[in-house]
């Protein structure tokens, strides 16, 4: 699947539009990966990310109104080892409770410490270990933050040195690199309907 600038732009729309939801990107990255190792490791997240998005599990993305992943992997050339993380931005209902600015930033400050709690016992515990495992959790306050970092998944999974990009696709293999949920699958699905005159 890609993710056209266009299409980036209809979808961190629809997130901006999203009433009483907060937006929240969040890298689940495992790093120091020898070449020989990578394949393996991809396979090992994307385990982990069935284990995370699957409706039977505690760790399930039905809290969410919607989300985007994405697969990317870095090399860090002067150790020759390298990195991959899925990218997520994620839309969270806000507790009813946060009607007032001042009730509002506090339930945003308490909800990104929640936020990254949860994602780093979700992750390592779906992974199973937890050497060179980081998550990495940030709010999008505003619609141009929103847009950017949504913009992020048009960028291609193996950026950066082309010597690399075979390597980086070989590791990939047939699993999807992109995926969306809840308003942001609605959104693709629709991509193709005109408005009425």
């Amino acid at each position: 699947m890609y993710v056209s600038r266009k299409m980036a732009r209809s979808l961190a729309q629809r997130l901006w539009d999203e009433n009483g939801c907060k937006v929240f990107t969040v890298r689940l990255c495992v790093g120091n990966i020898a070449v020989s190792e990578l394949r393996g490791m991809v396979d090992a997240m994307f385990r982990a990310w069935r284990v995370i998005a699957s409706s039977h599990s505690v760790y399930t993305l039905r809290t969410y109104a919607g989300g985007l992943r994405k697969l990317f992997i870095r090399c860090d050339v002067a150790s020759g080892s390298y990195e991959a993380y899925f990218y997520l931005v994620l839309a969270r209902p806000l507790p009813a409770s946060a009607k007032s600015r001042a009730a509002l930033h506090a339930a945003l400050v308490t909800e990104k410490t929640r936020e990254y709690i949860r994602w780093l016992s979700r992750w390592v515990t779906a992974l199973g270990f937890f050497e060179s495992v980081s998550v990495d959790v940030a709010e999008c306050a505003t619609e141009a933050e929103i847009r950017a970092a949504v913009e992020q998944l048009c960028a291609s999974a193996d950026a950066g040195d082309e010597k690399q990009a075979p390597v980086i696709r070989e590791a990939t293999g047939k699993h999807r690199l992109v995926s969306l949920f809840g308003i942001c699958a609605e959104v693709w699905r629709n991509r193709h309907v005109s408005v009425g005159r």
